[in-house]
């Protein structure tokens, strides 16, 4: 799978000067990845992509925590966890989530299963055509019924 972490928005404060210093920890198996510090940012911008090997689709998961670089550790910023299983076959799962474990934050998310992954949507089957195909037999029957006889 391909992780792109994008930006998140809204984090926490973690500092005393009103910002954080934030990365973004990324782990699927064992393998784990960190991006740059971007420094004093409540709205870090990093698009990194990293990519992963994944065993099993239908039970692993992407592990994201946010955190703040200070000068002796890192404090937690939030975090959430992404299921690999509802991700569409070779197509961006493009997404904001929000942070756990914290009282503000939210990540910006592209996924993109490589070798896995959900059949994509036919496209005379989504909802949008479906809704515009029942209008339009909507205006066919309606047309019908306003022809005076």
């Amino acid at each position: 799978v391909e992780v792109t972490i994008v930006e998140a928005r809204n984090l926490a404060a973690g500092d005393l000067n009103g910002f954080s210093d934030p990365y973004v920890k990324i782990r699927v198996g064992e393998r784990n990845v960190r991006t740059k510090v971007v420094n004093k940012s409540l709205n870090p911008f990093w698009d990194a992509t990293f990519t992963f090997h994944v065993d099993n689709p239908a039970t692993d998961v992407i592990h994201i925590e946010v955190k703040d670089k200070d000068w002796f550790g890192s404090d937690r910023l939030g975090n959430c966890v992404c299921p690999l299983s509802d991700l569409v076959a070779n197509q961006v799962n493009d997404r904001w989530i929000t942070l756990q474990n914290t009282k503000t934050g939210d990540i910006h998310l592209r996924l993109t299963p490589l070798d896995f992954g959900k059949p994509p949507q036919r496209s005379g089957s989504n909802s949008w055509n479906q809704l515009r195909a029942n209008q339009q037999q909507s205006d066919i029957v309606n047309y019908w019924q306003d022809i005076p006889k």
